[in-house]
């Protein structure tokens, strides 16, 4: 037989011929949580704890919020599912459960000295597409001075997209603040939420 010969074949279809019926309650789908499947998956939220409410894994019976220089684990006052972004000696993480803006707590960060550097929190397996320009909303306060928030997503490469704004409509209250990130590559990215300056943040 020549392989490059053409092969044809006919189906015909007889609709008054039924073989049986096939009952509508056989054929479904089925959902579970593995991995990304539900959450960051088909539900659209990129971001994990997104309201930073929720237990501290890095949990210590210690009630001060960590520092650099405690004993206290890194990451100690930071919610689940973020960490520590750029922390050094004088910069703390508490959970607060009396300063909030939705639900009942919020994420603070107390910056106890200024320096040109942001610090904050981080979340990594944020996936994003290349060439986009992402839409951004950050609702916060602060109390001190504060001179800038940066939100930037950082890849292998480097930062790729941020966003930096100036906070002082968020002084003592709660503001919400609308920006965007244009990414220029695809692929897994970490987001970073950093301020810089001296006194406290809430996320």
């Amino acid at each position: 037989m020549n392989p490059d010969a053409a092969i044809r074949a006919t189906v015909r279809v007889d609709p008054g011929d039924p073989r049986g019926t096939i009952n509508r309650f056989v054929y479904g789908s089925n959902l579970e949580h593995l991995g990304r499947t539900v959450y960051r998956g088909l539900w659209a939220e990129l971001l994990h704890n997104r309201k930073f409410a929720g237990v501290d894994p890095a949990r210590h019976p210690r009630a001060e919020a960590w520092r650099g220089h405690f004993k206290d684990p890194v990451g100690f006052g930071v919610v689940e599912g973020w960490e520590p972004s750029n922390p050094v000696g004088y910069v703390g993480y508490t959970h607060d459960n009396t300063t909030f803006y939705s639900g009942v707590q919020s994420q603070r960060i107390d910056l106890g000295s200024a320096d040109r550097e942001f610090h904050g929190v981080a979340q990594p397996g944020i996936e994003v597409a290349g060439e986009t320009d992402h839409r951004a909303r950050l609702v916060l306060r602060i109390a001190g001075d504060i001179a800038a928030v940066h939100v930037a997503l950082y890849d292998d490469a480097g930062e790729n997209g941020a966003w930096e704004f100036t906070p002082n409509e968020a002084r003592q209250r709660w503001h919400t603040f609308h920006g965007e990130l244009r990414t220029r590559r695809a692929g897994e990215n970490r987001l970073h939420i950093g301020a810089r300056g001296q006194g406290k943040v809430w996320l």
